[in-house]
């Protein structure tokens, strides 16, 4: 019985002293490198795509209005007052030619401009403002120099917000015969611009 009972003491020694004894957990298993960067390039791939999408998408929009002001250009050569009034936002042009006109009447006028002035530059603004007459006011400021390219009539561009451009015309033989042509962003979604406002220098 002694030696059973010192037998039991040493499996209670030795099991009180595994159990102080600190758990050691195995490291999880490392995956291999080779795996790992396999997990890495799709992620990198996806990002290289999104920037590509991103730079497509700002090389349209700053081609969109240029296209656009080549069209105007294009139809203005041709005289197509129907092709014209495709790429005119004439609730904004109307105002805007008025404001241009009674601005024009009050430089050569010393005095306060009368209001009868006043009325006049908006009926002149709002005679201009129909296809036939703009086409027409157009092509005699900007037509002449033959029939070349209308890219050629392309000047200056300037950003005047996000939602607008401001693009000079001008007659290719005649740098001088110029309009400025304010395009406005009417539909967002597909990137169309309409001339919003003119000047005449």
């Amino acid at each position: 019985m002694s030696g059973t009972t010192a037998s039991n003491s040493w499996d209670e020694i030795w099991a009180e002293f595994d159990a102080r004894q600190p758990v050691h957990r195995a490291a999880p298993a490392r995956a291999p490198e080779g795996e790992a960067r396999r997990r890495r390039r799709p992620a990198a791939g996806l990002r290289r795509l999104l920037a590509l999408i991103g730079v497509g998408l700002a090389t349209v929009y700053i081609i969109s209005p240029v296209a656009s002001a080549v069209q105007v250009a294009s139809a203005i050569q041709r005289g197509d007052s129907g092709a014209l009034a495709g790429h005119v936002d004439w609730e904004s042009l109307r105002p805007a030619m008025a404001a241009v006109l009674s601005a024009r009447a009050r430089d050569q006028e010393e005095r306060p401009m009368p209001a009868f002035i006043a009325g006049m530059a908006r009926d002149m603004a709002a005679q201009l403002s129909g296809a036939d007459a703009l086409t027409e006011l157009l092509k005699t400021q900007l037509g002449h120099g033959g029939t070349g390219s209308a890219r050629d009539m392309l000047g200056r561009v300037r950003i005047v917000g996000l939602d607008a451009w401001e693009v000079e015309l001008s007659a290719p033989r005649f740098p001088r015969r110029s309009a400025r042509l304010t395009l406005g962003l009417t539909d967002p979604w597909r990137l169309r611009w309409e001339v919003r406002a003119i000047d005449l220098p």
